[in-house]
């Protein structure tokens, strides 16, 4: 009698890292910057065509490396059924791209120590595939990118300004040259003023990295006093952090981010994910989470929004 056909689990984390270090690999060889220095393109960032909510964490890379890829300038995604369901139709032969769905569910068990039921906290990652609205036709207009369409921006010193004024934010000093750094105990920031850069967005760039570090540092001490249980930041974790909340942070306010280009630099990059397949869809949560911070964004469900329909994931994941 033939045995079970055995079903392979997916380790989709591992997926998404080798997806990425792909990307940066390419970046290496064409001399350009990795991708989280710039997570979207021009046409804004990655949206939903089905709840109209931005899409975060994980998946602003993972679409922003399609968007490059294709040229694509439309920010909007959907999936097969949400494009057929707007009107629209994908042309044959386009490539869908895998995005993931990040949720948390609940299970019920009891505890062998005490005999009481107890409920665990159970994350799970899935993907499934969102088409450009550039990939489609018939779509209302609203879903093509229009070439010179005005984007407001919020200028980055009000971001600054708004973050350093809110509670359990670092004291900034500018008062440091060739040379910037956070100290958690003091909860200080010191980066070399504006004139101590070769231009503006050098300045941001430093800034944001750095303002990057203390944010997080600030929600991973407010996790671990409510006993949530988040891990201690390792180095390269950490800086994965601040690389990623200062590319999110700037491209929210109009920032081209820059800083260490070199090869030796994005090679350790490489070998910190390829060690540990996990810490980039970690870190891009975290970096999300942070981001929304120094910008003032109300803390959102990272769970994210069932859309209703099965298989049809939340724009939202993490």
């Amino acid at each position: 009698m033939a045995g079970k056909k055995r079903t392979v689990r997916r380790d989709v984390a591992a997926e998404v890292t080798a997806t990425f270090i792909a990307q940066v690999e390419k970046a290496i060889a064409n001399g350009e910057a990795p991708v989280w220095r710039n997570p979207w393109v021009a046409g804004g960032r990655p949206v939903s065509m089905s709840t109209r909510k931005a899409y975060r964490g994980i998946n602003v890379l993972l679409l922003a490396i399609a968007a490059m890829e294709g040229g694509y300038m439309a920010p909007w995604w959907g999936t097969y059924r949400q494009i057929k369901a707007l009107g629209g139709q994908v042309r044959k032969g386009e490539k869908g791209t895998q995005v993931v769905l990040y949720k948390t569910w609940v299970k019920t068990e009891r505890d062998e120590a005490t005999g009481e039921l107890v409920e665990r906290r159970i994350p799970t990652l899935r993907t499934f595939s969102v088409f450009n609205a550039e990939q489609a036709d018939g779509l209302p207009e609203r879903f093509y990118a229009k070439t010179g369409a005005e984007v407001t921006m919020p200028e980055p010193q009000a971001v600054l300004d708004g973050y350093l004024a809110g509670k359990g934010a670092p004291e900034f000093f500018q008062d440091v040259l060739g040379q910037a750094y956070f100290v958690p105990a003091l909860n200080e920031v010191h980066v070399p003023p504006m004139k101590g850069h070769r231009t503006p967005d050098l300045y941001w760039s430093t800034v944001f990295h750095e303002v990057g570090h203390a944010a997080d540092y600030g929600l991973r001490r407010e996790a671990d006093e409510a006993e949530h249980g988040r891990a201690k930041s390792t180095y390269a974790f950490g800086e994965l952090v601040a690389e990623m909340t200062a590319g999110i942070v700037g491209a929210e306010t109009g920032v081209e981010i820059d800083g260490d280009n070199s090869v030796a630099y994005l090679r350790g990059w490489v070998r910190a994910l390829s060690d540990d397949p996990r810490m980039l869809t970690r870190a891009a949560a975290a970096a999300q989470r942070t981001a929304d911070v120094i910008l003032g964004v109300a803390e959102l469900d990272e769970d994210g929004d069932d859309e209703g329909d099965a298989g049809e994931p939340a724009a939202l994941a993490a």
